[in-house]
């Protein structure tokens, strides 16, 4: 039998915490490419580069525009934020 030690227990926990909430992302990410007007009537992908798009400060999940014609900016998160990712 193979023993692990609480140590390897926690690291092994954190691992797929951080597993599920990628998956859990990603699956959000596929749903409102699918459906992004379920966040707002009349809001609309961009037609170029709508996801995951690359950006100075990192990468924006997804880039729409609005019923009133403004760009959006969707970010998801499975969890928690950072307050650096309103940033």
């Amino acid at each position: 039998m193979v023993e692990t030690s609480e140590e390897d227990s926690d690291e092994s926990d954190i691992e797929d915490l951080i597993e599920t909430r990628l998956s859990l992302e990603k699956d959000l990410e596929r749903f409102l490419l699918k459906d992004v007007e379920s966040v707002e009537i009349g809001m609309k992908l961009m037609e170029n580069n709508y996801h995951q798009v690359s950006v100075e400060s990192g990468i924006i999940d997804i880039l729409a525009i609005d019923s009133n014609e403004v760009i959006t900016v969707i970010e998801l998160k499975a969890g928690e934020a950072k307050d650096r990712v309103l940033a």
